[in-house]
């Protein structure tokens, strides 16, 4: 039985020290919460049939398709799932991309712990959240809509190859 006054949290990283730490951050942060943990999409979707989850914080590896294939998953099984992404490389271009896939927010996982929590209050609000280093720069979308990655990523080269 799921109790209503508690904010469940399905934290999926492939890190066990992550998904500690971000468990122990969120504790701080959120009100009577019960988290749930996964280390990779198998076990997220796993997560996912056995009870509803009020927010994911889903880290992404943006060196393979995983991270995007589930957070594509995900949204297509769980249309009203809000999704947090915590992300390490190419943050604009991750922001942007998660954005387009229907995230509800992102935060680098270089970000100030304090960051992480005002960004799942946030998503649990029913709002979005991108951090300010990714929303102030790079391309902008609605979720949803198309992104031209390509003609970003190659304009974002050309500016770092004359920085």
């Amino acid at each position: 039985m799921f109790h209503a006054n508690v904010t469940s949290v399905l934290l999926v990283d492939d890190y066990p020290v992550v998904r500690k730490g971000l468990r122990q951050c969120l504790g701080e942060e959120i009100r009577d919460p019960f988290f749930g943990e996964a280390r990779n999409g198998d076990e997220a979707l796993r997560a996912m049939l056995k009870r509803p989850w009020d927010i994911i914080v889903l880290e992404v590896s943006w060196a393979d398709a995983e991270g995007l294939d589930l957070l594509r998953e995900l949204r297509r099984k769980h249309p009203d799932a809000k999704i947090l992404v915590l992300g390490d490389r190419q943050e604009r271009w991750c922001a942007a991309r998660s954005r387009s896939l229907g995230a509800r927010g992102f935060v680098s996982k270089s970000a100030p712990l304090s960051e992480v929590g005002k960004a799942v209050r946030s998503v649990l609000a029913g709002e979005t959240y991108f951090s300010r280093s990714v929303s102030s720069k790079g391309p902008r979308s609605s979720p949803g809509s198309p992104l031209d990655e390509g003609l970003w990523m190659r304009r974002n080269r050309s500016e770092e190859h004359t920085s």
